[in-house]
């Protein structure tokens, strides 16, 4: 690991596929534009051929950003893992930060992960917390990643 900050390059990396929610898939793309830290790249990895409403929002995302966004397709779909393998073949920055394409991130997300990184310069991964809601916004639960890195 190099001396520096998660925010020192940084690229988020995220997957999406023909079953998406295009609503949520927008918002997540939203939630990675308005953070408090940008990224110095955004690869987005398309699964397999995408519907035409998930396709739009790619277009408009390449045409409005603020940093590079490369747009990454696979032929088919072969699975997240698959997608994510692909996309990290692409990635030149020191850290990757994971969002899937139904996550939206509060704003302070990724300065809060700059923050760790400077208190804990030997992590080679960190995580946080994560809530999930239902596609009407409903607060399901709460899943917290930092004991299960701890276990691996």
């Amino acid at each position: 690991m190099t001396e520096g900050s998660f925010a020192h390059s940084f690229t988020v990396l995220m997957s999406v596929y023909v079953g998406d929610d295009a609503r949520l898939f927008q918002m997540a793309i939203k939630s990675v534009f308005d953070q408090s830290i940008k990224p110095d790249r955004f690869i987005i990895v398309c699964d397999g051929p995408l519907s035409l409403e998930l396709e739009c929002i790619l277009n408009k995302t390449q045409k409005h950003h603020s940093f590079p966004v490369k747009i990454l397709r696979l032929a088919e779909n072969r699975g997240l893992a698959n997608a994510l393998n692909e996309g990290l073949k692409i990635v030149d920055t020191e850290w990757v930060a994971r969002a899937d394409a139904d996550d939206v991130n509060r704003p302070n997300r990724f300065q809060i992960t700059d923050d760790l990184s400077k208190e804990h310069p030997e992590a080679a991964l960190l995580g946080g917390t994560i809530q999930e809601r239902s596609k009407n916004g409903k607060k399901l639960s709460i899943r917290r990643t930092h004991f299960r890195i701890k276990r691996f």
